[in-house]
């Protein structure tokens, strides 16, 4: 009798246990913000002022600086450095980029994703951030994970200008990059529209607090 009563109460248990709503995970500590000292600021403004419209990852494997601090090292009317905490604000303005191309470099290899920045929203079963698959740029993101976002406009030559945002994580790398282009593609004049739109999401990170300086 009393191994049966101890059986019926270890199912109920269990059963009860199973009837409550799984816990999200928790999300990774979040990564402290990789920003530039003096000396490499000086060393990322005189390298940009020899080679302007360089690519963030080109620049930072010359200089042999995390990347992260580097283009923190950018003046303040090019790049706004915030917490990856941010993520979701920023995210949420790029979706009304018009033409974009994603950017990952990896091992020496570089993929280049053509398309337009897709909606998304937190898993309540894991820690990714699932971007809608709509034909733009889909995946799942750990957004835990992004010590910092930068939002740059560098100058370039002929007046050009390269125009996107930067996705830093814990090692103040690039986890990856998306660039606002034109119609035309990579390196092509973005369109008004997307000018516009750029602006928004410049205006909104100067608005939040920032990560470096």
């Amino acid at each position: 009798m009393r191994m049966s009563l101890l059986i019926t109460t270890a199912l109920f248990a269990a059963g009860a246990a199973l009837a409550q709503p799984a816990q999200p995970p928790q999300p990774a500590p979040r990564p402290a913000a990789m920003c530039a000292n003096a000396e490499q600021s000086k060393q990322t403004m005189e390298y940009y002022a020899k080679t302007p419209g360089m690519l963030p990852p080109n620049a930072a494997r010359a200089l042999k600086m995390p990347e992260a601090a580097m283009i923190s090292g950018l003046p303040k009317d090019q790049v706004t450095v915030v917490s990856g905490a941010e993520f979701v604000k920023i995210w949420d303005t790029m979706t009304a980029w018009p033409k974009t191309v994603g950017l990952v470099m990896k091992g020496g290899n570089v993929f280049e994703l053509p398309g337009k920045v897709m909606a998304g929203g937190q898993s309540a079963r894991s820690n990714f951030f699932n971007l809608k698959p709509s034909g733009g740029i889909n995946g799942h993101l750990r957004t835990d994970l992004m010590s910092t976002i930068a939002v740059v406009a560098l100058p370039g030559k002929d007046g050009a200008a390269t125009r996107g945002a930067l996705f830093y994580d814990s090692a103040g790398e690039s986890s990856f990059a998306v660039f606002l282009t034109g119609e035309g593609g990579e390196g092509s004049a973005p369109s008004p529209e997307g000018m516009a739109a750029f602006d928004k999401t410049m205006s909104l990170a100067k608005s939040l607090p920032k990560a470096c300086g």
